[in-house]
Formats: structure tokens, sequence, C-alpha cells
């Protein structure tokens, strides 16, 4: 039998919300969440009187007798009452005794959308409460019925006038009838499954006692190699065979499970001492290349199983196509970073030209409409240096894209920043197929051109000739005109 609980021994189970009487303690479960019940338990006690029942019996029994709470319930089987502080009272008791059930319905919250009871209250409930949050996502409702509560629903339509009378203390019996019948069948259940649990203990005590001589030469090379590894070796018990927290059984299940665990520490073993190798022999390899890596800003980290460059993200076996993995990877590094550098003193050269021509007055932010494919709204232009060469566009605007990359592939302006000393800037345009072709010198270098640039604008007028020759319109069937004289220059 249970002792007596102290007034110091309620609080800390049940919170401070507790008071003591003659016969009983209370406790007061009032809050944002909870039903504002006064609870009245016995001062003895062995499991809580306050937990919730919810096991399958409940579910079958009383749910689908009353309503779809929407939500997940529980319930407490007691007395209720209301005191003369029209307080609500509940004494928690065995189904047996007990008159009154309290159901708690646990409803929302995260990933949850049942939402507790939506329509009216007044089923037949004595009591309810309805404890959400702020927001009404989450929370409690409280019901309490008569135990034999059953809700008959009258429909005027289908049932007419007729009305059904409950009897509630025969249906509280056959509700008491069936709950003590579960809880004896579990305990039925569980004595059985104990009586088994300890049959089979005792048998497999027996049969290990038994069997200890026939693993015992299995067990000594175990320990030999559990040796080899720094463990413990197991000692040998009468019944079991234990070293530190494990204790087991003189059985082929456990006797081939150390076993296969031994052999897998030793192939574990093996395998590092492999790696070990392979490492001793790779690591100098990839550490001949450290200052070739240090001029990249690169750092070298040796792991167990792989080289890992930070900078590149990326990890090489100890092996000879990791290596040349490793030695590619540097290569294209070194080369992007040459190009980059090759970049930066091209841009250098760029600017201070591009500073010298402006001194000189010559034309800048040159801009010619492009567009190289289809057979209308045609244009280009060229900038060609005096050694015959073109010199690509800084850049091309694009409506949907502004300033761009050039790209043959766009269509928009082309810009030049800056022209320089020598060079000659045309343009060329046609409307559509049958439109004349229009040239344009937008500048011509003082000191004239030079016969590389006279052989690349000949060069181009050619190609557009080639081009266009035998183009019609598309409407008026017309050929497109002759080139002609070109520029003229």
């Amino acid at each position: 039998m249970s002792k007596v609980k102290t007034l110091e021994e309620i609080k800390k189970m049940m919170g401070e919300k507790c008071f003591e009487t003659n016969t009983c303690f209370g406790v007061n479960r009032y809050g944002k969440y909870r039903p504002n019940i006064t609870f009245l338990i016995p001062k003895r006690f062995e499991t809580d009187p306050l937990e919730y029942r919810s096991d399958s019996v409940i579910q079958s029994i009383f749910i689908l007798r009353i309503i779809d709470f929407d939500g997940s319930a529980s319930v407490l089987f007691g007395d209720y009452w209301i005191s003369r502080n029209n307080n609500s009272c509940f004494r928690p008791k065995s189904i047996r005794t007990a008159t009154h059930m309290l159901i708690c319905v646990s409803w929302g919250g995260a990933f949850n959308d049942s939402r507790g009871y939506r329509s009216e209250k007044n089923i037949g409930e004595i009591y309810f409460r309805r404890a959400s949050s702020n927001g009404g996502g989450t929370g409690y409702d409280y019901w309490v019925f008569p135990i034999g509560f059953r809700r008959i629903v009258q429909l005027e339509e289908v049932d007419g006038n007729s009305k059904s009378e409950i009897n509630l203390a025969q249906e509280a019996q056959k509700i008491r009838d069936k709950i003590i019948d579960y809880d004896r069948e579990q305990k039925q259940r569980a004595k059985a499954k104990a009586k088994a649990e300890a049959e089979a203990k005792a048998k497999a005590i027996a049969d290990s006692r038994k069997s200890k001589p026939n693993f015992l030469d299995r067990l000594n090379k175990i320990n030999v190699r559990r040796e080899a590894h720094g463990l413990d070796k197991f000692e040998f018990g009468e019944i079991y065979f234990c070293a530190g927290e494990h204790k087991c059984f003189y059985t082929e299940v456990n006797v081939s499970y150390w076993e296969k665990r031994v052999r897998k520490w030793d192939e574990e073993r093996a395998e590092r001492l492999r790696q070990k190798n392979i490492q001793e022999k790779f690591r100098p390899k990839y550490k001949a290349y450290i200052s070739r890596l240090n001029k990249l800003g690169c750092e070298i980290r040796f792991r167990t199983e792989e080289v890992y460059i930070n900078e590149m993200r990326m990890s090489f076996a100890y092996s000879d196509n990791g290596l040349e993995k490793f030695l590619r990877e540097i290569k294209r590094l070194e080369e992007k970073k040459l190009e980059e550098k090759i970049q930066v003193e091209e841009k250098v050269r760029y600017d201070k030209a591009c500073q010298r021509a402006e001194k000189l007055g010559l034309p800048k932010d040159i801009r010619i409409w492009y567009r190289d494919s289809g057979s209308t709204n045609q244009g280009k232009g060229w900038v060609i240096g005096a050694n015959g060469q073109d010199r690509a566009p800084s850049h091309i605007y694009t409506s949907r894209r502004g300033l761009k990359q050039f790209s043959r592939y766009t269509q928009g302006d082309l810009i030049w920043e800056q022209i320089f000393p020598g060079e000659v800037v045309l343009k060329w345009s046609k409307e559509f197929s049958a439109a004349p072709h229009v040239f344009e010198v937008i500048h011509k270098p003082e000191e004239g051109l030079t016969e590389a640039q006279r052989e690349r604008i000949s060069e181009i007028e050619r190609r557009l000739d080639e081009r266009w020759k035998g183009a019609r319109g598309f409407a008026s069937k017309k050929k497109s005109p002759p080139v002609g004289q070109g520029w003229d220059l």
C-alpha cells in the first residue's frame, strides 16, 4: 500500500496551485489551456490520478457515442459537481463507481488541420470549456457528460414527432462492464506475457549454462583479438560472458556476433595500415607542388583518405589518377591566373590608349546598329586599324539586357568607347532586301588610309555584294540593288 503523500510532494507533482483538506488534496487546474476545474485527489495513490485514458476501448465506446470531436480525445472518469462557491469540481474515480466522464480533446497545432468541435454546444453536456490560443490555431476542448450518455439526433423530417428515451443507468452499466472486461483482459495478457518472458529467460539461462563448454575455445580466440585491439577480455561466468556493460548468454548467435565484430576490427586495422602506406607513398609527390600552390594562393590539406585544396574546393585521392587530376587542376589554375594577369595588363594599356586618343580629340562613344540575321533592318559597323585588322566593339547594348559583351548572335547598338589614331570607322545599313545599300564613313584618319585598310574595305564590300546578289524583296519581288562603289574609298 502506498504511503500518504504530503502537500509538498503534491505541489512538486501537480504545481503550486494545490491545497490540502482533512481527507484529500485539491488541485486547481486553471489557465489558458486548462479546464478551469478543481480536482480532488486522494492522499494515497500509486499512479497519477489525473492521467487521462485514450486507449482503443475508450475510442470505441465514448467518442462514437457522442460526437465527432475533430481532435485527439482522452477521458478521465470521476464525479463532477458545482461547489457552494459556484466552482466546477471533479473527483477522479474508478470506472466501477464513477458517475461522470471528463473528455479532453486536443486539436490544431503545426501540420494539424483539426479545429475541435465547431457546431453549437448544448448537446447534453454538463460542462464545456474551449481553451485555445489567441489566434485560434491550437487548443483544447473540455466536456463533462454523465457516464452512459448517448447523443441521439432528432430529425423531424425523418423521425416525425417520435422521441427516444435513453435509460442512462443501463447504458452506464454497459460501458462499465465493457471497460472492466477490457482491463481484465489486458491484465491477463500482461500476466501471460510476463510469465512467458520469465520461462523463456529461465530456459535461456539453463541452455547457456549447459552450452558454455562448447564455446570456450572460440571465445578465447576472440579474447586474443580483443586484447590485440586494446580492449578488455571477456570474463567467463557460469551463465554469461561479459566485458564492461556487455553481458551475453553462451549462444551461437552471440558468439558469432563477436567473431564478426573481431573480423571487422581486423579488416579496419588492415585498411588503416593500407591507407597509411598509400599516404606515405603519395604525400611527398603532392608536397613537391606546394611552392606552385603558394604562388596561386592555394593551401593544401592532407586528410586521411584524400588531399584537399580549399581554393579549388576539390579533393584528390592518394593514387596515380588523383595525382594526374591534381596536376591538371594546377595547370588550369595557372593558365587562368595568367589569363587574368594578361587581361589586367591589357586593360591598363587600353585605358592609357583611350586617354591619349581623347587628348587628340578623336571620336568616342561610337554606336552603330547591328543586325546580321534575317533580311530587314540590317546594319553593321567596322573599326579598322592601320594594319587592316578589325577591332571588336567594347560592348553591345540591347533593349532587353542592356550592356553586355558582344556576341554575333545578338542584335543591338555596337559600342566603341574610344577611337584610336589611324583607325577608320565605317557603317553599313539596309532596310529590306530590295532597298539600296547605305554606306557611311563615320571617321577617317587625317593621314589617309593605309594599303591594308583599303584591302580590308574592298573585302567587306565584296562579301556584302556576294551575300545580297540575287536577293529579292518578299512582297515586291524586286532584286537587291548592287553594292556599287561602296564607301568609295
